[in-house]
């Protein structure tokens, strides 16, 4: 897949650069301290799979960049702020990178990639004694419960024995964690509220 890294910190292009360039999926095309710089090219003449793009950036935000222009390739955010979560799968990003990026995460978000791609939309899970099919989509949100987690769905919950991350590990990209204790379909996000971090989930 070729990829392009948009991030004004030249200690962080290198950074990107050298976990790209180790990994054999992807093709390093353009590195660009803004995306004023690449906006024209990306429409026109570069081949580009995935986008590394920093929410920090000179002359325009990333986030304004996803929200004005919304270019037709796969984003993987990076930014130094967990702040800008919810604005970011509120514009169907792959994944969200809170700096410093270490290599066992970025590689996390290649598969997080490679499920997309695939198309993954169901999950395993083991609830009662029995193994059951749940589609991704029908999963509303996930709540922790001790050493246990309570998966909601519109007409039934089950309870499985994970960890937070174990499971978010397992769900495709649309899922995010937005506490310590609470995971939530952003597909399923009606309205939510920054200040106070207040979602608003949809049962249907």
């Amino acid at each position: 897949m070729n990829c392009v890294i948009i991030e004004d910190n030249k200690v962080q292009q290198h950074i990107i650069s050298q976990y790209v360039e180790s990994t054999s999926q992807l093709k390093l095309v353009g590195v660009y301290s803004n995306v004023v710089d690449i906006m024209t090219k990306l429409n026109n003449f570069l081949n580009v799979d995935v986008l590394f793009l920093d929410v920090e950036l000179p002359l325009m935000t990333g986030i304004e960049f996803l929200e004005k222009y919304k270019p037709n390739v796969r984003v993987i955010l990076i930014t130094s702020h967990k702040s800008y979560a919810l604005d970011a799968f509120n514009n169907d990003v792959i994944d969200y990178l809170v700096k410093p990026v270490q290599y066992p995460r970025f590689l996390h978000s290649l598969n997080k990639l490679k499920d997309f791609e695939k198309g993954k939309d169901t999950i395993c899970i083991k609830s009662s004694g029995k193994m059951i099919k749940l589609s991704c989509n029908d999963i509303l949100w996930v709540k922790s419960a001790n050493e246990y987690l309570i998966i909601y769905t519109p007409n039934d919950k089950f309870i499985i024995y994970s960890t937070m991350q174990q499971l978010i590990d397992r769900l495709p990209n649309f899922f995010m964690r937005v506490h310590r204790s609470h995971i939530v379909n952003t597909r399923k996000i009606e309205s939510f509220f920054k200040s106070h971090l207040f979602i608003l989930i949809k049962s249907k």
